[in-house]
């Protein structure tokens, strides 16, 4: 595979893996969905295609659809205390992997000669499935990398501090990929703000 797909299809299924921890639900979904998109949209421009956001978007939704597993993860999310824990970090998880299957299956279909016109969803989707389930490994692994390393910098000695910090990281990392509009960047900033300072 193309290294710059590659590295694209990692980067965002990380980006989506921190959008699914939002603790907003439904709100998290958007902004999952809104990663695929871009994803796909840079593979094109790495593949130097043309991209067409309808298409794109009806194609993840053929493979991803409103999933009951993350639709349900999200919603989790609504019940007070445990549920933003567990109901995060299962989204978190499943938005990173169903993330990086699609960049996998978009990855093939371009490098295979094909484009935005021509993806058969029902020729891909048993890959799908199979991406989906590394992904999750994948995702996992990269995420452990990426704690591991922020624990070796922190410097606070709050740890609800520092998540709150971890969080405003991920929702402004969402808004400066423009994946997130300037409103449900302030509202997911206010909404972290209360979560965790109250």
């Amino acid at each position: 595979m193309n290294p710059d797909a590659e590295k694209a299809i990692k980067n965002h299924a990380l980006y989506a893996a921190g959008g699914g921890l939002i603790p907003i639900p439904v709100l998290d979904f958007m902004a999952v969905t809104g990663v695929q998109i871009d994803l796909v949209q840079n593979l094109c421009d790495i593949y130097n295609l043309n991209f067409y956001r309808n298409q794109g978007k009806s194609v993840i939704s053929a493979f991803v659809g409103t999933s009951l597993a993350s639709i349900g993860s999200s919603l989790i999310k609504a019940i007070p205390g445990i549920g933003s824990l567990v109901g995060g970090f299962s989204m978190s998880i499943l938005s990173g992997a169903t993330t990086y299957a699609i960049g996998q299956v978009f990855a093939k279909h371009f490098e295979n000669g094909g484009t935005m016109d021509n993806l058969d969803v029902e020729e891909f989707r048993a890959f799908y499935k199979r991406k989906v389930e590394e992904g999750k490994s994948i995702v996992k692994e990269m995420k452990e990398q990426e704690e591991q390393q922020k624990n070796t910098s922190s410097t606070t000695s709050n740890p609800r501090q520092s998540k709150l910090q971890e969080k405003l990281e991920d929702v402004k990392r969402l808004y400066e990929s423009g994946i997130i509009t300037k409103s449900e960047y302030e509202e997911m900033r206010k909404r972290l703000f209360e979560n965790y300072i109250g």
